[in-house]
């Protein structure tokens, strides 16, 4: 690819004073008769950089694969469609818990007293920034480990901490710049609109995506991690009058319903609401259990900190619903393991607010017929979607919104 991240020189600078240690280790490896013993500090040292750069490329893969699987969206048959969204969304999900518990470490780094830690993150902006065998594509995987890492660098006053946030920073800034030259080429893909312009043929992203079908295959990414069957869509419409389930089509003509899954989140679900209110526009948040806290031994609510987002959803006017406690397949759940999935959450939000919505949404939408009778038993109605916004399968937010 042509561009690169660029380094600014007072990164260089950084680098040089810091993180030569860990360059060094990366491309002198001596022979085993002379290779003197490695201290126990620095050996465990070097585990932890191992750990780091298996995690990137851990969440860099995941967003590979979901390229792989939705390339050429718009030539699959309907069923191929469904099976290759579902398993993108499977690996979307396991990628932003890969890419919190990262961050949750980093964090933790950032804040200890080890003196190598600007180091081992050094070495971790060297990697994005610069291995010849990524894409600038590749580069938009780690936004939110760059986000997060730099929020965490910023409660930090010293000197290699202020050059670690600038260069961050920089970064940031290269990634939009990513982003944009490549928008044209995502929208296409993953819209399911087509385009009335004429539009240059552009062999950046296809030559990208050419690349990581040499790689993986769809072929290969549905089969290990299976196809998610929902229960018959046909059945539960024949149930609809006992289920009350809800469905787009039935909702009053010219009626759009906007609905938010996943959260709280301590950053986006502030940012959605503040779009929300400027247009004056209501919207559902289904939210997963673990977001908002933990149960004790007796089955107590102990909410987290994300609980007091819950609470200000409600008092500004908009629904909250009840989206799994893990967001699991619970069309593959069954007896306490399903109920456990639904009543913590719901045990959580009445913690948050008694008066809470008795919606429910099944994460993917997989569903079965016990999972159906619990939320009758609950009082619960089940919510389903007509439109998929994609926004998990595409990193340019303006193709989403196309």
């Amino acid at each position: 690819m042509s561009k690169k991240i660029v380094l600014p020189a007072v990164a260089v600078l950084a680098l040089v004073a810091g993180g030569f240690g860990w360059a060094y280790m990366q491309s002198h490896t001596p022979k085993a008769a002379t290779q003197p013993a490695i201290a126990p500090a620095a050996a465990q040292a070097a585990v932890a950089n191992d750990q780091d750069m298996a995690a990137l490329k851990d969440i860099l893969a995941s967003y590979r694969k979901i390229i792989v699987v939705m390339a050429d969206e718009k030539t699959m048959s309907e069923t191929d469609l469904q099976s290759a969204t579902t398993v993108g969304q499977l690996l979307f999900h396991a990628n932003l818990g890969n890419q919190q518990q990262l961050g949750d470490k980093l964090d933790k780094l950032v804040e200890s007293a080890d003196p190598k830690r600007f180091d081992r993150l050094a070495g971790m902006l060297d990697y994005i920034e610069s291995d010849p065998t990524l894409f600038d594509a590749d580069r938009l995987a780690f936004r939110e480990v760059l986000g997060a890492l730099q929020k965490s660098v910023a409660r930090d006053s010293s000197l290699q901490a202020i050059k670690l946030h600038k260069r961050i920073g920089d970064d940031l800034d290269a990634l939009g710049d990513i982003e944009h030259n490549y928008e044209k080429e995502i929208s296409q893909i993953f819209s399911h609109f087509d385009s009335r312009a004429i539009v240059e043929k552009r062999e950046k992203w296809e030559d990208y995506v050419a690349h990581l079908k040499t790689i993986y295959t769809r072929e290969q990414i549905l089969k290990d991690y299976g196809v998610i069957t929902p229960y018959p869509l046909a059945k539960l419409r024949q149930q609809d009058d006992e289920n009350k389930e809800i469905f787009g089509d039935k909702l009053p003509p010219k009626t759009l319903l906007l609905s938010f899954d996943d959260g709280p989140h301590p950053q986006y679900t502030d940012e959605v609401i503040a779009i929300l209110k400027q247009y004056d526009l209501p919207a559902v948040f289904f939210q997963v259990g673990r977001n908002l806290g933990t149960l004790d031994a007796q089955g107590k609510a102990k909410l987290g900190p994300n609980a007091a987002i819950s609470r200000k959803l409600l008092a500004q006017g908009y629904a909250i619903g009840n989206h799994s406690y893990t967001h699991a397949q619970l069309s593959k759940e069954t007896g306490d393991a399903l109920k456990a999935e639904i009543n913590n959450t719901d045990t959580l939000l009445q913690a948050v607010d008694t008066k809470r919505p008795p919606l429910f949404r099944f994460p993917y939408g997989a569903r079965n017929a016990e999972g159906m009778a619990l939320l009758r038993a609950d009082h619960l109605r089940s919510v389903m979607w007509n439109i998929d916004s994609l926004d998990w399968a595409d990193p340019v937010p303006s193709s989403i919104a196309d």
